[in-house]
């Protein structure tokens, strides 16, 4: 994904499909964010690796949800909201890196959190 150009274009909404749908419901269950279910094994690896692979994305990537520049939007004097592409996507990102801040796991607090700041 960090790679320039666009022979990863094509993977980025299979890979933000991929790690919502299917990566991030076991993490969080592993995590205790739903306590009605159980998981044997937290794997904070998985957890550290799924939340680089989005950060990869929000960095690399971010043309996926932003076409356009936000200065362009700002200067034409539509809001930055209103070209958002793939709004299901960004907010599921969101989402997941907003449900970790609020975890016991101080490794991964400090480590959204300075992803968060690039």
């Amino acid at each position: 994904m960090a790679e320039p150009g666009a022979a990863f274009k094509g993977f980025v909404s299979s890979t933000i499909k991929l790690c919502l749908d299917h990566i991030f419901p076991l993490v969080r269950i592993s995590s205790g964010f739903n306590t009605a279910l159980v998981c044997d094994s937290p794997s904070p690896d998985i957890k550290m690796a799924l939340f680089t692979v989005l950060h990869t994305i929000l960095l690399y990537r971010w043309q996926h949800f932003y076409r356009a520049s936000v200065l362009e939007s700002l200067s034409s004097g539509a809001g930055v909201s209103d070209n958002v592409n793939h709004r299901e996507h960004l907010a599921g990102i969101l989402q997941a890196y907003g449900q970790t801040l609020l975890q016991a796991d101080i490794n991964m607090f400090a480590h959204n959190l300075r992803s968060l700041e690039q």
